[in-house]
């Protein structure tokens, strides 16, 4: 038996190679290339700057299509676990876009470059993030010139100052395309590359992105926040986006506030089924907001909470339109609903899960609710020790209410309390609210937790 052990070279000079597949470059059948294609990368590659010299002429470089195994195997499990020391190792990264190399860009000034950059093909495919994301350089090729991304976007910063000052140009478009293209958070300079992504970062990163693969999201994800992308790739594609979950570092209580589509398993119905796509990222993060612990039964998290101590189920129907709740404690008045203003009444109620369920719950990501909060209804079903049980509901927003609410909540209170004594109103109808027909609203009474309450939420 004869063992045999590689030793890498001491430097590795290697430049990666970031392309959409759709372009032509790509194989899903094996790791094979047409020759002209790879003597073209070859040319391309002497142009850039640094590269050393050559005896046999050839530049290094890395491609998935020849190096990350085409086939499902444990090898190209492997790769893909090492997909973010690949780009981070390499001392750069050369995109090749088909649209981007269809332009003569010579001429053109830099902001114009920044914007071609950041709407082309390539920075709107989710594979793309990481390789861009995780690279020391990123350069371009365009038809007639190669470019440092990084200097493109700190030339535009340098030279356009008075632009910002006259309102000429949005300095924010310059960060915008920064974090499309690097994906580092929106500052107000140009940030150096975190080695690890937060989940608010990475979210907001993915914005834009798309991918034609469904279980590759929770690869690329898992890459950029840290995630053990050995159990991610080794899960079945169905079950990727929950091992993602299961491996993130930290996820933030205020996860379950999402207004996103969630998993349907027990268990896994606290979890977003997906992360691409959501524009309100930032709305949903906060320095207070722990992190929360995966368990077979739920998302183990502490937060603020009201238990509507006046609205028991079971229900009948579910909650139409608005929720007004009145704090037990300091007599102040809540709006609680699930759509924007403007948006269709329709979609305006807030389900019933199917279950058995002692009390309602509200969590919120601010119990002072200054202006307009996110909230998520919860479903109780047990206690345990210190821990509260409970079913996630739908998501909504709320809003502190001025005292004129007190006479629409006072009517409606009276209403409701006729309707909780007259014995030929059936059980779990009692608590609502007709106008011109139509059930409209709800009215209860609550109490805010003085201190954050340990939920395991599923």
């Amino acid at each position: 038996m004869i063992a045999t052990k590689v030793r890498p070279e001491e430097p590795v000079f290697y430049i990666a190679i970031s392309h959409v597949w759709s372009d032509g470059l790509g194989n899903p059948t094996e790791n094979a290339m047409p020759l002209c294609q790879l003597r073209r990368i070859n040319s391309i590659l002497q142009v850039l700057p640094g590269i050393p010299s050559s005896s046999n002429g050839g530049v290094p470089f890395w491609i998935d299509t020849l190096c990350c195994p085409a086939i499902n195997s444990p090898a190209k499990r492997l790769a893909i676990t090492r997909m973010r020391e690949t780009y981070a190792s390499a001392d750069s990264t050369f995109v090749l876009s088909a649209d981007l190399q269809a332009i003569e860009a010579s001429q053109l000034p830099t902001i114009d470059l920044a914007y071609l950059v950041s709407l082309s093909s390539w920075a709107s495919r989710l594979w793309t993030l990481q390789e861009g994301a995780l690279s020391r350089l990123v350069y371009v090729m365009f038809n007639d010139i190669v470019l440092d991304f990084s200097e493109v976007l700190e030339d535009c910063l340098g030279h356009h100052k008075s632009t910002f000052a006259r309102g000429w140009i949005n300095y924010g478009d310059y960060i915008r395309m920064w974090a499309i293209v690097r994906g580092d958070e929106f500052d107000d300079s140009l940030p150096a590359l975190a080695p690890v992504f937060s989940l608010e970062n990475a979210m907001i990163a993915v914005t834009h992105r798309t991918t034609s693969v469904t279980s590759d999201e929770a690869l690329c994800l898992g890459s950029l926040v840290g995630a053990d992308l050995g159990r991610i790739a080794g899960a079945a594609p169905p079950e990727r986006m929950w091992e993602f979950w299961t491996s993130v570092p930290k996820i933030p209580w205020t996860t379950v506030l999402w207004r996103r589509e969630r998993m349907a398993q027990p268990g896994r119905r606290w979890a977003p089924r997906s992360l691409l796509g959501v524009t309100d990222a930032v709305d949903f993060f906060s320095d207070r907001a722990a992190g929360g612990e995966c368990t077979p039964e739920g998302l183990v998290v502490e937060a603020p909470g009201m238990i509507l101590q006046s609205l028991v189920p079971p229900f009948r129907t579910d909650i139409y339109f608005r929720l007004y709740v009145e704090d037990c404690n300091g007599r102040e008045q809540y709006c609680f609903y699930k759509e924007c203003v403007g948006e269709r009444a329709d979609a305006a109620r807030f389900a019933v899960p199917n279950g058995e369920f002692s009390q309602i719950a509200i969590v919120a990501d601010d119990t002072s609710v200054t202006g307009t909060k996110n909230f998520t209804m919860l479903f109780i079903y047990k206690v345990e020790g210190d821990i509260t049980f409970a079913r996630r509901g739908d998501a909504g927003y709320v809003q502190k209410k001025s005292s004129s609410l007190a006479s629409t909540f006072a009517d409606t209170e009276k209403e409701l309390q006729s309707r909780r004594d007259d014995p030929t109103i059936a059980e779990g109808d009692e608590y609502l609210r007709e106008m011109e027909g139509h059930i409209v609203c709800f009215a209860a009474r609550g109490k805010w937790d003085e201190e954050p309450r340990k939920w395991c939420i599923d």
